[in-house]
C-alpha cells in the first residue's frame, strides 16, 4: 500500500487551552514552533473588548480607556482620541537605549504578551493578537534595547518597542535581517495594524514579559548545565578513582531534599559499570569533599532551579482578597473569582467589627455568619480561606480556642500577629497522623479498586467515592507542604 500524498505535520503551540510551560516557549523561540489561537480565547477576547467598546460609547470613566495616564488620570478623553492616546503612549515608551535583545529573548516576549491578550483579560481586539501571532510565524521579531525596563512596574519600555513594529513602526528583524518593522513587515506579507484602538496602548504595555521571558531562557540553559555538569562530575569520578559508597541512596534518604537525591541516584546510573572508581577503604578512606558532596552541591542548585521553574512558569504575582466591610463579605465570590491569580481571601476583623458596630466576643459570635459566608465563596470558588488575628496577644489561652474553632469551621490558615502564635497555629492545621493513616488508607484502596472497575466502595465501614479520595490526596498533600508526612505516596 502507497501514499498519494505527503503528510506534513506542523508542531504548534495553541493559545488558550492551558498554562505554557518552560519547554513550550522554548519550542517556539528556539524550535520553530508555529502558534495558533483557540477558539475558546476568541470567545474571551471579543467578551472583554465588547466590555471596553460599551465604556467608551458610554463615556464612562476608566482609567486609560477613557482618561489620560499618570498624572493625567483625571484628564477625560473622548471617543474620537482613545485611538491616538494608545498610540501616543506606546510612541512616547519606547525610549530603551543598549544592545538589542537576542532574537529568541525578543521572540519570547512576542509570545508571553500573546499569551497573556488571548486571555481575554486586557480587552485588546482579535487583530493585536492574531498580529502578534503572526510576527513569530513568519519569523518578524521585533527589535527591543535591553535596558529601560519599569520592573515590577512593567516592562513599559522594552514593551512599547515590541508594539511599534505593530503598526509599522521602530526596527524589526526578518529571518535574522535587521530592517526598518515596515520593510521587514513587508518582506514578511504582514500588514501592520491600520491604528491602534482604546485600551490597547496600555494593554500592550503593561506587563512584565521582557523580564519573564530573559530569566525564562536563561533558566532553560541553566537546567540544561546542571545536566552536563553531573556528567562532568562523572568523568572526574573516574578519572581520581572516587569512592562510589558516598553515592548511597540511604545518605540522600535521610535530608530528603529532592535535588540530593535525584543528582546522587543520576550520579549511580552514569558510573553503573565503571571499573576506574572505588569503593570505601580500598584506595582511601574518603574522597575530598568536592567529590563526595557532589550531591549536595548539584542538588542545592536543582532545587533552586527548580522553585525559580514554578515561578517563571507561573508567570505572575498571585493574589489574596482583604475582605473588610459587610459589601465585601456579600460579594465574596465575586472578588475570588475575579482573576484566575488569586489564591486565596481574608477577612479583616477589625475592619469589618467597626462597620458592624460590635466589639470582640468570647467565641466570635460576631463574626461567625461572615467567616461562614467568606468560607462558602472560597470553597465554591476553589481557592483557599484564612481567618482573622486574634488581637489579645497575651491571651494564650482566648487564640488557642479560636485557632482550633476556625480548624473545626474548614479554615486554611489564620491571619497572626505575634511570633509566639507561629508554632500553635502550624501544629493545628497540619494533618494529624490519624488523618494521614487515613488518607494513605483511602488512597491505596481507591487505587486498587479503580484498578478493578470499582467506582463506590467502603473503608472501615464508611462508603467512599471519588469526592473522599481527593481530599485525602488534599491531606496528604498538606501533610507534605506542613512537614509531617513520613509516608512514600
Amino acid at each position: 500500500m502507497f501514499l498519494n500524498k505527503l503528510e506534513v505535520f506542523v508542531l504548534e503551540l495553541v493559545l488558550g487551552n492551558k498554562k505554557i510551560t518552560l519547554e513550550d516557549l522554548i519550542s517556539v523561540t528556539r524550535r520553530g514552533y508555529k502558534v495558533k489561537i483557540s477558539d475558546e480565547a476568541y470567545e474571551k477576547i471579543d467578551k472583554a473588548r465588547k466590555l471596553v467598546d460599551k465604556y467608551v460609547e458610554e463615556g464612562k470613566v476608566s482609567y486609560g480607556i477613557t482618561t489620560g495616564f499618570g498624572k493625567f488620570a483625571e484628564v477625560s478623553i473622548s471617543k474620537e482620541q482613545t485611538g491616538q492616546l494608545q498610540k501616543n503612549i506606546v510612541m512616547s515608551h519606547s525610549c530603551s537605549v543598549g544592545n538589542p535583545l537576542p532574537i529568541d529573548i525578543a521572540r519570547g516576549v512576542v509570545l508571553l504578551r500573546a499569551v497573556n491578550l488571548a486571555k481575554g483579560y486586557s480587552g485588546a481586539r482579535r487583530i493585536v493578537v492574531e498580529k502578534l501571532v503572526e510576527l513569530l510565524n513568519k519569523e518578524v521579531t521585533p527589535w527591543i534595547p535591553e535596558k529601560g525596563s519599569v520592573g515590577s512596574s512593567g516592562d513599559l519600555s522594552p514593551l512599547a518597542h515590541m508594539s511599534l513594529v505593530l503598526i509599522g513602526l521602530g526596527k524589526a528583524y526578518y529571518k535574522g535581517e535587521l530592517l526598518e518593522a515596515k520593510d521587514a513587515l513587508a518582506k514578511a506579507g504582514i500588514e501592520p495594524i491600520p491604528s491602534l484602538s482604546s485600551k490597547e496602548g496600555l494593554a500592550l504595555t503593561n506587563g512584565t514579559q521582557a523580564l519573564t521571558s530573559t530569566g525564562a531562557h536563561v533558566l532553560y540553559d541553566a537546567i540544561n548545565l546542571s545536566k552536563h555538569l553531573d556528567i562532568a562530575a562523572s568523568l572526574t569520578m573516574e578519572s581520581l578513582h572516587g569512592i562510589i559508597d558516598a553515592y548511597d541512596p540511604r545518605i540522600s534518604e535521610v535530608r530528603e531534599h529532592t535535588g540530593q537525591i535525584n543528582t546522587a541516584e543520576n550520579m549511580r546510573k552514569i558510573l553503573a559499570g565503571s571499573k576506574n572508581v572505588t569503593k570505601q577503604g580500598v584506595e582511601r578512606v574518603q574522597d575530598s569533599y568536592v567529590l563526595r558532596c557532589i550531591p549536595q552541591i548539584h542538588g542545592a542548585s536543582k532545587d533552586t532551579l527548580e522553585y525559580v521553574k514554578k515561578k517563571v512558569e507561573e508567570g505572575r504575582t498571585l493574589l489574596m482578597a482583604a475582605l473588610e466591610s459587610p459589601k465585601g463579605i456579600l460579594n465574596a465570590y465575586e472578588i475570588v473569582t475575579a482573576s484566575d491569580r488569586m489564591f486565596g481571601c481574608a477577612i479583616s476583623g477589625g475592619d469589618f467589627r467597626k462597620s458592624m458596630h460590635v466589639q470582640i466576643e468570647k467565641g466570635g459570635i460576631e463574626m461567625l455568619t461572615a467567616r461562614g459566608n467568606m468560607l462558602l465563596a472560597a470553597r465554591a470558588a476553589g481557592v483557599q480561606c484564612f481567618d482573622t488575628m486574634f488581637p489579645n496577644v497575651d491571651d494564650m489561652e482566648g487564640f488557642k480556642e479560636e485557632v482550633i474553632q476556625n480548624r473545626k469551621m474548614g479554615f486554611d490558615g489564620k491571619s497572626i500577629i505575634s511570633p509566639k502564635h507561629i508554632r500553635f497555629v502550624h501544629e493545628t492545621f497540619a494533618p494529624t497522623p490519624k488523618e494521614i493513616a487515613y488518607a494513605e488508607k483511602l488512597i491505596n484502596s481507591f487505587n486498587e479498586q479503580a484498578d478493578s472497575g470499582i467506582g463506590v466502595y467502603t473503608v472501615d465501614g464508611k462508603m467512599v467515592d471519588l469526592p473522599f479520595f481527593e481530599d485525602a490526596r488534599r491531606i496528604i498533600a498538606l501533610a507534605k507542604a506542613c512537614g509531617v508526612y513520613q509516608g512514600n505516596l
